[in-house]
């Protein structure tokens, strides 16, 4: 804990000497063209986020509308099972045909 002491104290002293109390962030800071690759890929982060949460609730308000529009199942009603499709292309006999030779 002395040396954080003695360094902030050291800053202190060099801040007062030379009126310039802001530390020199320079080498943090992005470069070009990294600030602006940077911003680009922030912003589209921001819009896909925005546009996502606006169509969950967009779903969600018209799930809710739907359930609220659709009369519940009778409980009494049994389920009826579909009737089976025929296949307009398939032949309708089961027979398999013979051809002569």
């Amino acid at each position: 804990m002395e040396s954080f002491k003695e360094w902030f104290q050291d800053w202190a002293e060099a801040c007062s000497y030379a009126q310039e109390c802001v530390p020199d962030l320079s080498p943090v800071k992005p470069h070009e063209p990294w600030s602006a690759l940077g911003t680009i890929a922030i912003v589209c982060f921001l819009v896909w986020w925005w546009n996502e949460r606006r169509l969950k609730t967009t779903l969600a308000r018209e799930a809710a509308a739907h359930d609220a529009w659709t009369p519940a199942p009778a409980a009494s009603a049994p389920a009826k099972t579909p009737a089976p499709v025929i296949d307009p292309m398939r032949p309708m006999s089961a027979a398999p045909e013979h051809k002569a030779a």
